[in-house]
């Protein structure tokens, strides 16, 4: 279970230097889970949850008949799933898993649509594995019957997805692979993206995408010396999206503009590092290192926006992590990049969104206090008090201090 309060940051307004709107959220869920076998070969797994979510959001400056605004919106979702998994031979299994889930929405707005969503999936997989030779491939299909008592609701969707991967070891070493998938995925919008108002477009249509992917691993361990693990992946991919979800953010961080770019082209390359060294004195050290580039533009045709960077897509981000440790105690830095943007669709200068990084530090103890395991750390977070925008006029943190305390029983 989960329940906060807090305030919601405003945007920055000349002469003005408070703003009270507040955000209420409750989370609760139950879930259950059994594994079973029948027959030889055969293994089964069963789960069911139940979900309920309560979220309220209050503003004193907006003033209707009714006094000041007080939305309240309570969400429920039952979900079901089976999946049944059959081995024909040590490198052959197939399985079939069905997934069922219904999820509704009710508020304290006057003739709210309150909607429910009923999702049926099912997928037809198999894998196939060799030594040297890995190949999977699946095929979803899904049906989404969504009813509301009035307005427009969201669409009623019927859809095949193929899905299918390979993984090659081309040399003697079993520490390099190279690996390819295509995919092809749709998005369908939650109740939040149509339904909550100053949020929700009820036109808003789902998202599909297509994607190609092809990367390559190498993984190395030592059983002894300094370098004990070192990685490296790095993918090369390209996703063509049609009717993408994008949020644009409006007056403050609960309301936000929802809607669909028709087609949308994405070109990236990514590069994950991980090395991990045992120095003496029983120090350990972990160095991680990510790089991402992104070319995602807008496509669509005749579009106003041809050719333009979609709205808080950065074309370059990266981060740096590092962990040092000693028996009980513990010690992290992390560096974060992200590159320039754009705040809406047109990349003009009056959009442009400039790049921002942080750095931040972390100590943290392990130990025993009255026989209970015990953790305690404390951060610095934004060391070097960088002024930056996640989104634009809506200013993050400068440095700040954190003291956590967990105790394990």
């Amino acid at each position: 279970m989960y329940s906060s309060e807090r305030g919601l940051p405003g945007a920055i307004v000349a002469n003005r230097y408070s703003h009270n709107q507040r955000q209420w959220d409750r989370n609760l869920f139950v879930h259950a889970s059994l594994e079973n076998s029948f027959f030889k070969n055969h293994d089964l797994l069963a789960n069911i949850k139940f979900s309920r979510d309560y979220n309220r959001y209050v503003d004193p400056e907006y003033i209707s008949l009714d006094g000041q605004l007080d939305n309240r919106y309570y969400q429920s979702e039952w979900y079901a799933s089976l999946v049944n998994k059959y081995s024909i031979a040590n490198w052959w299994e197939v399985s079939l898993a069905t997934d069922f889930a219904k999820n509704t929405l009710s508020a304290n707005l006057y003739r709210f649509p309150y909607p429910t969503r009923y999702s049926y999936f099912a997928a037809l997989s198999t894998q196939m594995q060799w030594e040297r030779l890995h190949i999977q491939a699946s095929m979803l299909g899904a049906y989404v019957d969504e009813q509301v008592k009035q307005y427009y609701k969201g669409d009623n969707q019927k859809v095949f997805n193929p899905v299918i991967s390979v993984s090659v070891q081309p040399f003697e070493t079993s520490d390099f692979r190279i690996r390819a998938f295509y995919k092809e995925s749709f998005r369908m919008p939650t109740f939040n993206d149509l339904y909550y108002t100053f949020v929700g477009n009820s036109s808003l249509r789902p998202e599909f995408t297509k994607q190609y992917d092809i990367g390559a691993t190498w993984i190395h361990n030592n059983n002894s010396g300094l370098l004990r693990t070192a990685s490296v992946q790095a993918d090369v991919y390209y996703n063509r999206v049609t009717d993408k979800i994008v949020a644009m953010p409006s007056s403050n961080l609960f309301r936000w503009t929802m809607m669909n770019l028709g087609e949308v082209e994405i070109k990236g390359l990514e590069i994950n590092t991980d090395t991990k060294f045992d120095l003496p004195r029983d120090f350990k050290l972990n160095l991680g290192l990510s790089y991402t580039y992104q070319k995602a533009i807008d496509i669509t045709p005749k579009g106003s926006t041809y050719g333009d960077q979609i709205p808080y897509t950065p074309n370059h981000s990266g981060t740096v992590t590092s962990f040092l440790g000693r028996r009980e105690w513990d010690l992290h830095y992390s560096f974060i990049y992200t590159g320039e943007r754009y705040s809406q669709k047109a990349n003009i200068p009056v959009n442009y969104v400039q790049p921002w990084y942080t750095h931040d530090l972390a100590v943290g103890w392990n130990g025993k206090l009255l026989k209970t395991n015990v953790r305690l750390s404390a951060e610095v977070n934004n060391l070097f008090n960088q002024y930056y925008d996640v989104i634009l006029n809506f200013p993050m943190p400068g440095r700040n201090v954190r003291f956590n305390l967990s105790i394990t029983i």
